[in-house]
């Protein structure tokens, strides 16, 4: 675990934002009080968060990061707290999101239980029907081109729910939001104790999860206690799924609360969700009339005095904005443009396309930064394909080019070791390189094709390959992402730009920044993952080799992304022929390894089957014996695999 990240000295600049004051650190991001500035004085008060630099060796923790940026940009309603802006400095990943001045939900419990109260029915109702709003329009939101994006929340509970000290109520953190079918492993999201049982066992979320999520959210306003026991994390989830046979009744923790209120708050929190209320609108509808039956009226200011009675008018004073130096409101200068923009055609000699559009400095500057390579061919305006040093006004730049790669040929070490695909797997390979804590590159080679990992400290952070169905471009247009007319227009329709695919689809909003960020954290996972498909070639590992890049450095994943590559390149033929050995040798705990089965990622069916392989000497055949759901024998087969790999199980 790297030490925690230090704190800026505030108020600091950060882009086109300044930090004012530090609001509190989460699992993954600090978060500030910032301003935005703009032309002729503008400042707009904001909240920033910004990705730890210790989370990002963390892929999942970023990949929910900018999936809460982007589906946040989808969604316009007042129950929901707006994102304005997504982006990169300097290495960070941000997000500038509205600033609410108030607190959480579960602060406002806190402080009203500490003086030996509840929420009164009528707020908590009030509450309660606020966040059913904003799911409501989240549950029916569509895309730009009008298609229903079936959104689901799945993280729902009062940590999530800020109310503004004006009585506002407010859902935030969409970073483990569901979109259609995106998330086709349905992994478990959301917090303990609000999944869920659906969910739990690995069926499909949808809609109806985020109703049995507010619904304790309300249980516990009202009954003024957890929905469940307090226990560790395995217990909450146990009893949650124990409600098919043991259902919660709210009357029987808070007796003091109208049966009709309690019949509206049962029905959420059911175990089977057909016998759930199957929509937000549907339980809006039943707490509307529930307050109309008992003569119930209640307001956003009524909310407003609940949250003056209980916080100090110094913390309900909006916050005093310190002093700013004046340097430092200065707006950051624009990016200087490329000139005489041409259309050139680059071909690389494994194989890879490109076609863009920029400046002839910008070609000449792809050449001296070692982007393309040398051996490239140009082609201008539709022409024959020639050398660079056909061109006069590129020869210059890929002449250094190449010496550069010529030198780093010279010096280059020969490998730390070496051997066959056919004797070590890949899987091997990059486990135990991972469990080093290596650093260096991998190199892959098979049929004249090429492919190269670099690692930092057992993390991957940047992967090369020859295949020309391994660039961006073709993983875009071959996933889906992209049409082949977004991709005409983003090459002949955009105004020059600094020299690369990707800065040409933000210019012609082919794409959002956050789908960029997303699509190509996704493309590099993809081609590095790849690698466990391969049954033959050769590898080498070059220990201490850096990849020469723009300083920029993106951690994809250890150990955690091995699991996704078995996932996706080991199905249950592969796993039957390549075990096949193992399936009668008694199995043992390593109890000195290098590595903790919660470093891996399991989902809930390998945690489920993890149990039987941990039993001293049980063997892989008397695992799948004991199997009681045929469908779990994949996960059991995988993670017997990742687990031997590992160090976490020893053969005997």
């Amino acid at each position: 675990m790297s030490a925690p990240s230090e704190l800026p000295t505030l108020p600091a600049r950060f882009g086109r934002y300044v930090l004012l004051s530090h609001l509190g650190r989460g699992g993954m991001a600090d978060i500030f009080r910032g301003i935005a500035l703009g032309a002729g004085g503008f400042a707009k008060p904001m909240v920033i968060k910004r990705v730890l630099p210790e989370a990002t060796q963390q892929e999942s923790a970023v990949q929910m990061f900018i999936e809460e940026a982007r589906l946040s940009a989808l969604l316009q309603h007042m129950n929901i707290a707006q994102i304005f802006d997504f982006g990169e400095h300097h290495g960070e990943y941000f997000i500038a999101m509205e600033f609410i001045h108030g607190r959480d939900l579960h602060d406002l419990m806190r402080r009203v239980g500490t003086k030996g109260q509840g929420l009164p029915v009528h707020i908590a109702c009030y509450i309660a029907m606020e966040v059913l709003k904003g799911l409501d329009y989240a549950h029916r939101a569509r895309s730009a081109a009008g298609e229903p994006l079936h959104l689901v929340h799945r993280d729902v509970n009062p940590t999530n729910i800020i109310i503004s000290f004006e009585g506002e109520v407010k859902l935030l953190d969409f970073g483990v939001a569901l979109v259609g079918n995106a998330d086709s492993s349905n992994n478990v999201r959301g917090k303990p104790g609000y999944i869920p049982p659906e969910q739990l066992t690995r069926k499909k979320a949808d809609g109806r999860g985020d109703i049995f999520a507010l619904g304790i959210t309300l249980y516990e306003m009202l009954a003024r206690r957890h929905a469940f026991k307090a226990g560790t994390m395995m217990d909450i989830l146990k009893q949650t799924v124990s409600l098919k046979a043991r259902p919660l009744r709210l009357q029987d923790a808070a007796p003091f609360v109208p049966e009709a209120l309690c019949t509206v708050v049962n029905r959420c929190i059911l175990a089977n969700p057909d016998e759930r209320f199957q929509t937000a609108a549907d339980v809006l509808d039943a707490l509307d009339e529930f307050l109309l039956s008992a003569g119930l009226r209640v307001s956003q200011r009524d909310l407003a005095a609940l949250m003056a009675a209980y916080y100090e008018p110094e913390v309900r004073a909006p916050p005093v904005q310190p002093p700013i130096p004046e340097g430092m409101l200065a707006q950051e200068p624009p990016p200087a443009q490329a000139t005489t923009a041409a259309t050139y055609t680059v071909r690389e000699p494994g194989g890879g396309l490109y076609l863009m559009r920029l400046g002839e400095a910008d070609v000449q500057l792809l050449f001296a930064s070692g982007k393309l390579s040398p051996e490239a061919q140009v082609s201008q305006s539709g022409g024959p394909f020639l050398a660079p040093s056909a061109f006069p006004r590129f020869s210059a730049a890929a002449a250094s080019a190449r010496e550069r790669l010529e030198a780093r040929r010279a010096k280059a070490s020969p490998p730390r070791f070496a051997g066959n695909l056919t004797q070590v797997p890949p899987l091997r390979i990059m486990a135990r390189l991972m469990l080093a804590r290596a650093t260096g590159r991998l190199h892959f080679e098979h049929n004249r094709t090429h492919k190269e990992l670099f690692l930092k400290a057992g993390q991957i952070i940047a992967v090369r390959s020859s295949l020309a169905a391994d660039r961006f471009g073709p993983f875009l247009l071959n996933t889906g992402k992209l049409s082949q007319e977004q991709w005409q227009r983003a090459v002949e329709h955009t105004p020059p730009f600094s020299g690369r695919l990707l800065d040409a689809l933000l210019a012609a909003r082919v794409l959002s920044p956050a789908e960029l960020a997303e699509w190509t954290h996704e493309h590099r996972r993809t081609v590095a993952l790849s690698l466990l498909g391969w049954t033959a070639g050769r590898y080498a590992f070059f220990e201490r080799e850096a990849p020469i890049t723009d300083g920029s450095e993106e951690r994809l994943g250890g150990l955690a992304l091995l699991n996704e590559g078995l996932r996706a390149h080991y199905p249950l033929e592969r796993l039957v022929r390549e075990q096949e050995a193992l399936r009668h040798k008694p199995l043992f705990r390593n109890l000195d390894a290098p590595v903790a089965a919660s470093d891996l990622a399991l989902s809930a069916s390998e945690l489920r089957t993890a149990s039987l392989l941990n039993k001293p000497g049980n063997t892989l055949s008397g695992a799948l014996a004991e199997l009681k759901r045929p469908e779990d024998e994949v996960a059991l087969r995988r993670v017997a695999l990742l687990f031997t790999e590992v160090g976490l199980l020893a053969a005997a």
